[in-house]
């Protein structure tokens, strides 16, 4: 398994990112369907029959499967338990440029901080060199990154993007009718 997932299995409520298909970014528009962002309907049609799927997989089972992810083994460092899906932001900026990257790891908490305190350090050392924006988004990801170290280890239930990559990862598995 990756270390780190781009957002592309795991973006279901989020408005901007990623097209679930290609993974082409989108920003204005697209097509939406139960949460998942498209850039065109071409890509939609290509996922429909998946989106079926992960529909189709009862929120019990879900759940369930969630809970064994987060009680499994971290990928990482072996540790047993407290695995889930754990969010960083990396900013970088140069002049006019600006650019946020957001990782999704797979892990135990203590992986997920490392990770998360090494976006935070890149992110003060290249996130203020833009303007406008890296002047605005560099403390926006900072706080960002602060607030997902702090929640990490605090939870004791998996977080909705582990319960819906245990969706995914089961629609996956089904067998195809």
């Amino acid at each position: 398994m990756a270390a780190f997932q781009q957002r592309r299995s795991i973006i279901k409520g989020d408005e901007v990112g990623p097209c679930y298909s290609c993974g082409t970014t989108v920003a204005f528009g697209g097509v939406k369907d139960q949460g998942f962002v498209f850039c065109n309907k071409q890509c939609h049609v290509r996922k429909a029959h998946f989106l079926r799927d992960i529909a189709a997989v009862p929120d019990r089972d879900a759940t369930a499967e969630a809970q064994r992810i987060k009680a499994g083994r971290c990928h990482h460092c072996g540790k047993n338990g407290g695995v889930d899906i754990h969010r960083s932001v990396f900013v970088w900026s140069a002049i006019l440029i600006t650019r946020t990257q957001e990782n999704k790891l797979i892990g135990c908490s203590g992986c997920a901080r490392k990770k998360q305190a090494l976006d935070t350090l890149g992110t003060v050392a290249l996130g203020w060199w833009g303007i406008p924006f890296g002047l605005i988004l560099t403390p926006l990801g900072l706080l960002m990154n602060l607030g997902q170290m702090i929640s990490s280890s605090t939870k004791e239930q998996p977080s909705k993007y582990l319960t819906q990559y245990a969706r995914e990862r089961l629609a996956r598995s089904a067998p195809r009718s």
